[in-house]
């Protein structure tokens, strides 16, 4: 087969089209074309039609998912998800995914660590709800595990502790009222019932002592 023309595309204007003497066309990104000398005139066989689109699909693929994971990291279930929404062959995204492995620009261990520590710290939410979160993505149990042992002592407890004094007062009601409300609010965020528990024990103590702070004895 002869190619008859090579258009350069507006749309990637990366791309360019070319099209072949038996009436059909395909387009390569500008690195393929250069790669493989796709020139007017030139001869291709079928067969090195089928592997210079094979291996264009596969560099398109690797640049969409570089472009996805730049944005914020990604764990590989979320590499993957976005490639096959894109419309690439299982086989291929599996490909890609695996090399993005193998270079560290995906990795779900540090990915959860990332994702624990932004939740908890910033965000300050509970370990449930953190846990969730990263199943969702499809990461490990084992790295999820790790990444909340990894989160420094008590990063939890001050969190929701933190929430709870930020809260307290805006609260209506009774203090029993407050107290169901913003457990009933932490539990929400995640935080698990001893977090919880702890928070208000800390919170009573310290109220106890600022108000004796503010009522010296005489």
């Amino acid at each position: 087969m002869r190619i008859t023309s090579v258009e350069k595309q507006k749309r990637p204007s990366s791309h360019y089209m070319i099209h072949l003497d038996n009436g059909t066309s395909f387009m390569v990104h500008e690195d393929t074309l250069v790669k493989h000398r796709l020139l007017k005139d030139a001869q291709l066989t079928p067969l090195e039609v089928e592997h210079i689109v094979l291996e264009d699909q596969g560099q398109r693929a690797y640049r969409d998912a570089l472009l996805h994971i730049g944005r914020r990291p990604r764990s590989q279930w979320e590499v993957r998800e976005k490639l096959l929404q894109l419309g690439y062959d299982s086989n291929l995204v599996q490909s890609v995914v695996e090399k993005l492995v193998d270079q560290r620009y995906v990795d779900d261990q540090q990915f959860a660590r990332m994702w624990v520590e932004e939740r908890i710290v910033r965000q300050k939410k509970g370990r449930n709800v953190i846990m969730h979160e990263l199943r969702q993505k499809g990461v490990a149990k084992e790295w999820i595990v790790a990444a909340l042992e990894h989160v420094e002592d008590g990063a939890e407890m001050e969190s929701a502790y933190n929430l709870l004094c930020k809260r307290w007062p805006h609260m209506r009601g009774t203090d029993q009222e407050k107290k169901r409300k913003l457990g009933q609010y932490l539990l929400r965020r995640g935080f698990t019932s001893s977090v919880i528990r702890e928070s208000f024990r800390r919170w009573n103590k310290e109220s106890h002592e600022a108000l004796h702070e503010e009522r010296p004895d005489t």
